[in-house]
């Protein structure tokens, strides 16, 4: 072999194995992404545990808030049928003469005060109670969706720990 051939031989050669090392720096590339992508789905998961204690707390106060506002127009519709029989009472107290008809007058005021308060009270209670309805519900929603997502982390999660195993 004459010098130029060996030239050429060496230079082929050297550019060989300059190119058989470029899949082994790909594949060390794509190993530390894989652990880097690794960590980061280990703090997502960590994250969306978080997350999901706190959308479970939110949960527990949005239906503890809810039985609340049960209770309190519960109440209110109690009151509102004792106004009724007050009412039919203070008739009565007329009817049998144990009051005089200005004392009647200023109990029904009073009592259609009341029942005007206590009706008032029921509405806005109503109103709390489908909202505090739609955001349990959307609590609800919440949690589920960031148990699917943690599921699909943790599938992700396994894949590589399968791809980064040597």
């Amino acid at each position: 072999m004459d010098q130029e051939q060996r030239a050429t031989v060496a230079a082929d050669t050297k550019r060989f194995f300059d190119y058989a090392r470029e899949p082994g720096k790909i594949v060390y590339r794509c190993i530390n992404q894989a652990a880097k992508l690794k960590e980061f789905i280990e703090l997502s998961i960590e994250l969306r545990e978080k997350l999901s204690q706190k959308a479970d707390i939110l949960l527990e106060a949005g239906l503890t808030f809810r039985d609340q506002c049960n209770t309190i127009i519960n109440s209110f519709s109690v009151l509102d049928i004792d106004i009724e029989r007050q009412k039919a009472l203070a008739s009565d107290l007329v009817v049998i003469e144990a009051i005089d008809p200005k004392t009647r007058k200023r109990l029904k005021f009073k009592i259609l005060m009341l029942s005007e308060s206590i009706r008032k009270g029921l509405e806005l209670a109503r109103q709390l109670r489908e909202r505090s309805n739609a955001i349990v519900l959307l609590d609800y929603r919440v949690a589920r969706h960031i148990g699917r997502a943690a599921e699909r982390v943790r599938g992700v999660s396994r894949g590589l720990i399968g791809c980064t195993s040597p």
